[in-house]
This record gives structure tokens, C-alpha cells and sequence, in this order.
């Protein structure tokens, strides 16, 4: 199983898997926006999307271009589309002060929930879950440490880095996943709470 993962990652295949959901998802969201939108006048079209930060590349480079030459090729007008890149919870706080996001594409749905407090999106308005993505752990070339498990991170002297759950939503599921590796075997939340606590001190 291990094998047939690492294979997969190294193959690009999520990546393109979800390249092809994001694309959808920014098709249906600029045809439900963009067809009011664009009723209004015959000119250039121009979307900004905040996206949380690892879809930075991915949307840049790939995404938007493509899907910026197969809405002009099908409707005859420029597009331009914009990526903002960062932090979810950055992200949301930023369109709350203002900002003029016209798609948001979150890590974390909960920042979705941000933005009704904020009155940015209709209080019945719903998240809805485009893809997933494994946790990893990256070590050193060769991994030295022989670093295997969430259990591994807690041992003392490790240094760590780690995405910020108070801003980051990768930080948020990776704590949700250091306290599930331990809690979920045995049911023992004070085994699970013990664990974040050693991985967080390095």
C-alpha cells in the first residue's frame, strides 16, 4: 500500500486529479458569477481568486492559463484571472476587511463560516468539499532520523517545522492528525492530547 502511494504522489497523479476538480469548480463559479456579471457590458472579463497557498503553482501555471484560452475560444471575450495566494484563514480574514475576491477556494470550510460572520456570503450558503489531500511528512535526503510515523515527531530533540493552525488550514488537519494517530487506536484522549503536546515542543 505504502509503495502504490508513494508511486502515485511521485506520478503527479493528485495533482492532476485535483487540477480537474478545481477546474471545475472555478467553471461553475465563474458561469454562475460571471453570467450576471458579464450581461452588464461586452469587455474584458477580469475574476480574482483567493486560493489557500500549495494551489499556487498548480493554478498559475496550469489551471488558469488554460481555462482563460478555452473561455475566450468559446465565448469570443478576454478573461484574465488573478490568484491571490495564501494562508485559508489569512485568506478569509483579508476578504472580510474587503477584499476583492470574487472566488474563494479554502483549505478549511470552516472559513467559509468566517465569511458569514462577516457577512461576506449568504448565511445559507454551504462549503462544499472538492477534494482531499493525504498528510505527509517530509524528512531529510535518506531520512536519517528513520522517521516513520506521527508517533516518531514527538521524540525528543526532533526539530520541526510546521504550517500554523491558527492561520494555515494544512496547520489545522495536521494537528487533527497527530492527535487521531494516537487517539484512534485505543480511544485514550489523553494519549492523543499527550501526543501533540511532545510534537509540539519540538
Amino acid at each position: 500500500m505504502k509503495e502504490i502511494f508513494v508511486q502515485h504522489m511521485r506520478q503527479g497523479g493528485w495533482r492532476r486529479q485535483a487540477g480537474i476538480i478545481l477546474a471545475l469548480l472555478l467553471l461553475v463559479t465563474v458561469l454562475a458569477y460571471g453570467t450576471v456579471r458579464l450581461r452588464a457590458k461586452d469587455g474584458p472579463v477580469r475574476l480574482i481568486v483567493y486560493a489557500f497557498s500549495t494551489q499556487g503553482e498548480v493554478f498559475s501555471q496550469g489551471i488558469f492559463p488554460a481555462f482563460e484560452a478555452a473561455w475566450e475560444a468559446e465565448s469570443g471575450r478576454d478573461l484574465t484571472l488573478e490568484g491571490v495566494f495564501g494562508s485559508s484563514g489569512t485568506l478569509a480574514g483579508q476578504i472580510n476587511l474587503g477584499a476583492p475576491a470574487d472566488v474563494a477556494i479554502f483549505s478549511n470550510a470552516q472559513d467559509v463560516t468566517h465569511l458569514k460572520i462577516g457577512r461576506r456570503v449568504r448565511e445559507s450558503g454551504q462549503a462544499v468539499t472538492i477534494g482531499c489531500t493525504p498528510m505527509v511528512i517530509v524528512t531529510r535526503a535518506g531520512n536519517p532520523l528513520n522517521l516513520a510515523d506521527f508517533s516518531d515527531l514527538g521524540r525528543p530533540g526532533l526539530r520541526l517545522l510546521h504550517a500554523d493552525p491558527r492561520s494555515s488550514g494544512a496547520g489545522d488537519w495536521s494537528v487533527l492528525a497527530e492527535y487521531g494517530n494516537a487517539f484512534l487506536p485505543s480511544g485514550d484522549r489523553a494519549a492523543g492530547e499527550a501526543q501533540v503536546e511532545a510534537i509540539w515542543r519540538n
